[in-house]
């Protein structure tokens, strides 16, 4: 293995396959570090993190007092004066610049070596995200071949439809292929919501496990988590992520670019498109018998997908009051911890609406008030309304959804936002 001779700050390191990097303190009471990058090895495998070396034991240090340009960080262990913090990805191979910002750290910059794999296309088609074996934690991702992914790329992530208790990633907008030259494309499937408290009189929509809106919302965390690790895998680095969806899939979109994106981010979101999709479940025009074809009653209806959506045993009973405006307060804020409008604040990501005004699913409402908050807090975003098209936006959702007359209005968008959020 070749030796690296670096001179920095007046600081010479030589080490057998690792390179260590320090500087004097600028104030001699501050505590001084050295850094080290971890694992790989040029032009073979990426590396995989930093090891931190301070001058005099630390606490309270946090991943986020690291910045670092040129990759991305993940979890920061460690105590005293050793520290390590993991690279999930890494976008070219060369120097990264690395800073601490705490204080009593001597915070000057810091270059440090870091090795990456060779870039290379590939396929990866009903790939367990989550390591199962059963096909709701399968996802396809697709890698451009050619120089487009020797550098940073951009990748796009579709969430299928169906109530959230039916569909499959074989449901997505067929436009999204003609992305694939310069895009990783990746769709996913999720579980379905289920809860035990059903499972007696509707047995056929009980899983067997019980699981929630918020609990999908993790699974889209984990294939998205998997997607970047894929992809660095294979020597690419994922700049920034489009997530798109329709019907339940945009509701998830929004859930996911809206909450878990802000509160525990992984690859940033440049921006989301929602088809048709759910915002607000408190809203009088939302639930009707259509949502679950077997059940006639719509008191039951809004008891049972409210159970399953949001982990809460619920009955018919409870739900007085529903059209009125009037639900009680705890079932109401039940519904608003599965619903986006709840997490909607200035720091979301751009987003494209698309709905139709005649939806007699998802009410149109849903996609005012979003509009309206969004442009309320000044959040970049795009409101494609049209009518007579439905729910399906005039193909039938989930696959194919859009009509001929409305498709080239989302695509002008969605090509506009790429250039705007995606550099």
């Amino acid at each position: 293995m070749k030796n690296y001779n670096v001179l920095m700050a007046g600081v010479f390191v030589l080490t057998l396959g690792i390179l260590v990097i320090g500087c004097p303190s600028e104030n001699s009471d501050d505590v001084s570090y050295t850094a080290v990058q971890t694992g790989g090895t040029s032009e073979t495998t990426t590396s995989s993190g930093i090891e931190l070396t301070f001058s005099s034991g630390v606490t309270g240090l946090q991943a986020s007092d690291i910045n670092i340009t040129g990759a991305r960080t993940g979890t920061l262990s460690g105590s005293g004066t050793k520290w390590t913090i993991v690279l999930r990805s890494v976008s070219t191979e060369g120097n990264i610049t690395l800073s601490i910002k705490k204080a009593g750290i001597e915070t000057g910059a810091k270059t440090v070596a870091v090795y990456k794999k060779p870039a290379t296309g590939k396929n990866f088609e009903d790939v367990h995200y989550k390591g199962g074996s059963t096909d709701r934690d399968l996802m396809d991702i697709f890698i451009p071949t050619g120089d487009v992914i020797n550098k940073p790329i951009n990748a796009i992530i579709e969430i299928h439809g169906g109530a959230l208790i039916e569909g499959n990633k074989g449901g997505y907008w067929p436009h999204i292929d003609t992305y694939k030259d310069k895009f990783i494309v990746a769709r996913m499937n999720y579980r379905y919501v289920s809860n035990e408290a059903i499972a007696t009189d509707f047995p056929s929509l009980y899983t067997g496990e019980d699981v929630n809106v918020l609990g999908i919302v993790q699974d889209i965390r984990a294939a998205i988590a998997y997607l970047e690790q894929t992809a660095t895998e294979q020597g690419v680095f994922i700049n920034k992520l489009i997530v798109m969806g329709g019907s339940a899939g945009a509701h998830l979109t929004l859930m996911y670019s809206y909450k878990e994106n802000i509160e525990n981010p992984l690859i940033p979101v440049a921006f989301c498109i929602s088809f048709s999709g759910p915002t607000d479940f408190t809203d009088v025009g939302y639930w009707g018998t259509d949502l679950v074809p077997s059940i006639t009653d719509e008191a039951e209806t809004l008891a049972v997908l409210g159970t399953m959506y949001t982990g809460s045993p619920m009955q018919a009973s409870d739900l007085a009051g529903f059209n009125t405006g009037n639900l009680r307060s705890d079932i109401r804020d039940k519904f608003l911890e599965s619903s986006p409008k709840t997490y909607i604040t200035n720091k979301v990501p751009p987003t494209i609406i698309v709905h139709s005004q005649d939806d007699a699913i998802v009410p149109f409402s849903n996609a005012t008030y979003l509009h309206g908050r969004l442009e309320g807090l000044g959040v970049p975003n795009t409101f494609i309304d049209t009518d007579g098209l439905g729910h399906g936006l005039g193909a039938g959702l989930p696959a194919e959804y859009l009509d001929s007359t409305l498709e080239p209005r989302v695509i002008a968008a969605m090509n506009k936002y790429i250039d705007l959020y995606c550099n």
